[in-house]
């Protein structure tokens, strides 16, 4: 592809791009609301997509009428996930791929809707923390996707122009907000966000099934 020779980094999302973790958070929202007898609506899964833990928090309280406080349930979810988080399995082909990007001398950066704790730690657990440059989070910016600002600020860390990055994502918030970063995207596929491939791939700059795929798109 003729735009690679102008990437000098790749910045990953983690849930669903690296990690098979989307069905995990999906099962824990459910688990939770259940808990307090309410039942999970229809079309959660996509209002709280690419948020980060606290605008995650505030929706649950507003939109539920919780009684806990923002803090409280951002404190809450954290201590049950942290538990399992860094022992969630990574995609096939991963660490493949991205050690033929640091053999082009391409710089990696992580771009997070989640917190910066659990990316940090399922990265260090499974030896993945070496390769990063930068690691982003939605938290540590503000704002969650698709805001472009952990895109932006992640390309800022690795002293790169936002055209000078490729972006990994999965979701239709994240290729959102890589776009609007003036960032190339490619889209992974996931199995969790199958109902919305059609939105992603006509949003993405390109589309692939897997990391094979991927490859074949490199070579």
């Amino acid at each position: 592809m003729e735009f690679i020779k102008d990437i000098k980094g790749i910045i990953f999302d983690l849930d669903g791009t690296m990690l098979d973790s989307l069905g995990m958070w999906a099962d824990l929202d459910g688990i939770f609301l259940r808990e307090k007898n309410i039942i999970p609506p229809e079309g959660l899964k996509h209002a709280i997509e690419g948020l980060s833990f606290k605008e995650t928090a505030e929706y649950f309280k507003s939109e539920f009428s919780l009684e806990e406080s923002v803090d409280e349930l951002v404190e809450l979810w954290h201590d049950e996930i942290e538990r399992i988080y860094p022992f969630l399995p990574f995609k096939n082909g991963v660490r493949e791929f991205i050690e033929a990007s640091l053999d082009k001398d391409l710089k990696i950066g992580l771009a997070t809707s989640n917190s910066f704790k659990l990316a940090h730690d399922v990265l260090s657990e499974q030896d993945y923390i070496d390769f990063f440059d930068v690691l982003v989070s939605a938290d540590q910016v503000g704002r969650g996707k698709p805001s472009p600002d952990v895109f932006l600020e992640a390309a800022r860390r690795m002293n790169l122009k936002p055209q000078e990055c490729l972006v990994l994502e999965d979701t239709l918030m994240g290729v959102k907000g890589a776009k609007s970063a003036g960032m190339i995207t490619i889209a992974i596929f996931d199995r969790y966000n199958n109902g919305r491939w059609k939105e992603i791939e006509a949003e993405a700059d390109y589309t692939v099934e897997n990391y094979q795929e991927l490859f074949e798109l490199f070579a």
